[in-house]
């Protein structure tokens, strides 16, 4: 069974979005911009009357940090034309479907960089996956 974090990761990496520069909740201090961070907000399984069934739902976050507001709605946009409505192996994942949830751009301090404002593009993703 792979990560599907792993293969999320691999497969965005792979198309070298944001110069490749997309990490795991937190962007390191320091990293030029632009850049992503994922988070995974949850993750459900199904159960049957025996076990799980290994379907299962994670919702993932993507924080697109950027400049100005176009260029983060760029990279916004390049999240979802990656993702939406993906289907089949994704680095050893199987993918059933992946939707995009919800989409908004918003300004703030991000949590690495403690003196600048920046602008985030948020993309909300539901990914449809098989853990066994």
């Amino acid at each position: 069974m792979n990560d599907i974090l792993k293969s999320v990761y691999s497969y965005l990496a792979g198309k070298n979005i944001a110069g490749g520069k997309i990490y795991p909740e937190i962007i390191p201090q320091d990293t030029d911009l632009p850049a992503i961070a994922y988070t995974q907000t949850n993750c459900n399984r199904d159960s049957a009357l025996q076990k799980d069934t290994g379907f299962a739902r994670i919702n993932l976050q993507f924080n697109c940090y950027s400049d100005t507001f176009a260029s983060a709605r760029a990279l916004g946009k390049q999240i979802i034309s990656a993702l939406q409505d993906y289907k089949g192996n994704m680095n050893g994942s199987d993918i059933q479907a992946i939707f995009i949830r919800n989409e908004y751009i918003t300004t703030g301090t991000l949590k690495q960089s403690y003196d600048t404002e920046r602008f985030t593009s948020v993309i909300e993703t539901e990914i449809q996956f098989m853990e066994e």
